[in-house]
């Protein structure tokens, strides 16, 4: 038989349907999801083709994903991690080096072992996801874990503002401070491969 005939055989409906959605979502042509401009666009539909883009953009995930899990994943990615390192790694920088009464006054030498030691909890990130998988808590794997890491981190905050200023102290403050943030961030990580797995096409936009 000759090759070129085998490809006069029927498609697969499957085939064609699942290959006209994903041309659909991904030139635009399913307005539900994805903001398009018009046949004609104007100066206004430049102006608000980012808004509506974004807009769309979230409402296509809050609808594969569930709007909560979006926000959520909003708050840790961008909130938690975005704003709140950035201001864990300058406080504690000033805090550790500044003369006394405002600081600890430390060497470099002592401000960089400290720091190393204090950014333990981001190496060992995925002690967390194995004790989160193997260990749920009331059949959550979650969001207990995520819980406890929020309130142990604002427990260590007020520690450094209200308690003595001593090497000890400060360390161990410090340490649960990087690791309320470290532990929610690896089990955002893997909620988000959990569905982007479940729906691949949208992995991009999730991550």
């Amino acid at each position: 038989m000759n090759v070129l005939e085998g490809h006069q055989s029927t498609p697969d409906k499957d085939s064609e349907t699942d290959a006209t959605e994903l041309l659909d979502e991904y030139t635009g042509a399913n307005h539900d999801h994805y903001h398009s401009f018009p046949a004609y666009p104007s100066a206004w539909d430049y102006v608000l083709y980012f808004p509506l883009s974004v807009i769309k953009y979230f409402r296509r995930l809050s609808s594969a994903f569930g709007a909560k899990f979006i926000l959520f994943t909003m708050l840790v990615y961008g909130i938690q991690q975005g704003t709140g390192e950035v201001w864990l790694e300058m406080a504690s920088y000033w805090y550790l080096l500044d003369a006394p009464p405002k600081g600890l006054g430390l060497s470099n030498t002592m401000y960089t072992t400290l720091q190393m030691a204090c950014n333990t909890p981001w190496q060992i990130k995925s002690i967390y996801g194995m004790i989160s998988d193997l260990v749920p808590i009331r059949g959550l794997h979650r969001s207990p874990y995520i819980a406890f890491a929020g309130t142990v981190g604002v427990l260590s905050f007020l520690t450094l503002s209200l308690v003595p200023t001593e090497q000890f102290v400060v360390f161990v403050a410090l340490f649960v401070a990087n690791l309320s943030i470290a532990m929610p961030d690896v089990m955002i990580d893997a909620a988000v491969a959990e569905r982007c797995r479940a729906q691949p096409r949208l992995t991009t936009d999730l991550q």
